[in-house]
């Protein structure tokens, strides 16, 4: 049967004609204009809306013989005491400190301006005459200083105060193009949590086979410590989404590489193994991820010996036999130096080639596409690959590169599994409805029962 690149996905999957990375609308070009004019909006109503200001101002002329410095002169119409006065003179509903924000008292050299901001005209000139006077009627008292001298007559100001709306504003609208344009880059370039069903299909064109929820215990395979958990359910029903696929295109051996370290590919290789075991199939499982390689973890095996020794020998490694179940395993072995170079050798790849022949089904737990290409030597002795990708972390850069490193190979790709799927809201304690198509169940624990064949 002639090789083909892809293997049809399942009839429910939806099709979608993009191979492109970013939609033409990926860039969110309508958030710098809504913050724009959002905040145009609200600025000029909020200044718009504050009530006009009108200032008068009045002037004093410091005798040249006054041992008080000009500076003397204007913190005395700014005191406490002097506002105090003018508020009771006013009758004003105010207190001094509030009063002190709008009155300002400046010098230059001997003459004293001195400018009084009020709602109307008339306030804003009473107030202006009266600091003033006061001011001149209690320097004497106060500072022990000769009176300053009026200088004209303090006129009701015509205009209010420009409430500068447009300035505030233009400045509003700049800067909320400003952060919109950062926002928008964010939005636009942001790793958003990629959907299982759809986005796996436009950006690396693959189908879905299964979600598998995150185990609450990451050192135990879930059909072994939990298997009537959803994660145990789930990847019972992706066993039986590849059997159906395995089935049309007799497939013997099957490598599964995640996109990166991260995607738990070495859990859903050995628990896909355990699951295609249940059904009574005589399965090989090989650590063929010499990078970093978790079998021999996971099933609590040694792993004094393994896949490496082929380095020293033309004989098949050791494989080891799990009791009550027709699972033979052979781990990574000691890890070499240059675990790439060592699984592009000749006496490797042809091995990897021949061991799928001892059993009915052969897997191979491969390293991450992201860490090493080794996945692409070890897609040529397998029929078919399946990809891992977290649900969580993955990237869609990482995950269209991925396809399009499989695809390179040559080899039919089986599709996508997602790990570390969101666990589903109010789950069972337990699912026995799961189990009743099993053959046979898997032993509970098997920590106390490994031996290793020779």
């Amino acid at each position: 049967m002639a090789e083909r690149p892809f293997l049809q996905p399942p009839p429910d999957t939806p099709a979608y004609p993009r191979t492109d990375l970013r939609r033409p609308t990926t860039f969110f070009w309508w958030v710098p204009f809504t913050l724009a004019a959002i905040a145009g909006l609200l600025t000029y109503a909020i200044v718009a809306s504050q009530d006009n200001v009108y200032r008068a101002r009045s002037e004093l002329i410091v005798p040249p013989s006054s041992p008080i410095a000009p500076e003397g002169y204007t913190q005395l119409a700014r005191s406490e005491t002097l506002l105090a006065t003018i508020i009771r003179e006013l009758r004003l509903d105010t207190t001094a400190d509030d009063l002190r924000n709008d009155v300002r008292a400046r010098t230059d050299g001997t003459l004293i301006a001195i400018e009084a901001d009020a709602p109307s005209p008339a306030l804003a000139q009473l107030l202006a005459i009266g600091i003033s006077n006061a001011v001149v009627h209690s320097a004497p008292l106060s500072l022990d200083a000769p009176a300053p001298t009026q200088l004209g007559q303090v006129a009701a100001p015509r205009e209010p105060l420009s409430n500068n709306a447009p300035l505030y504003t233009a400045s509003a609208v700049a800067a909320a193009l400003v952060i919109g344009l950062i926002g928008a880059g964010v939005l636009a370039f942001r790793e958003r949590p990629l959907q299982p069903a759809g986005d796996v299909q436009w950006l690396a064109s693959l189908p879905t086979l299964g979600s598998i929820p995150s185990s609450r215990n990451q050192d135990n395979p879930a059909l072994l410590s939990q298997p009537h958990s959803p994660e145990a359910a789930a990847l019972r029903d992706l066993q039986t989404t590849i059997e159906g696929l395995r089935a049309a295109e007799s497939l013997r051996a099957i490598l599964v590489v995640g996109v990166d370290a991260q995607d738990d590919a070495g859990s859903i290789a050995v628990n896909l193994a355990l699951a295609f075991a249940e059904t009574g199939r005589r399965l090989l499982l090989i650590d063929a991820n010499l990078h970093r390689p978790s079998v021999h973890r996971l099933l609590q095996l040694p792993n004094q010996h393994g896949l490496t020794d082929a380095r020293f020998s033309n004989l098949a490694p050791p494989a080891q036999e799990i009791p009550g179940i027709p699972l033979h395993v052979i781990t990574s072995g000691v890890l070499p130096p240059h675990p790439s170079k060592l699984l592009a050798t000749p006496r490797l790849t042809t091995l990897l080639a021949e061991l799928p022949r001892t059993a009915e089904l052969a897997i191979l737990d491969a390293p991450d596409l992201v860490e090493s290409n080794a996945a692409a030597v070890l897609a040529g002795t397998c029929d078919a690959i399946l990809l891992v990708a977290d649900a969580n972390r993955t990237h869609p850069e990482e995950l269209r590169a991925a396809g399009q490193a499989l695809r390179a190979t040559g080899k039919p790709i089986l599709g996508v599994v997602w790990s570390n799927a969101p666990r589903p809201a109010g789950e069972p304690t337990s699912n026995p409805a799961s189990l009743t198509a099993r053959a046979s169940p898997a032993p509970a624990n098997i920590s106390s029962h490994h031996t290793r064949s020779s």
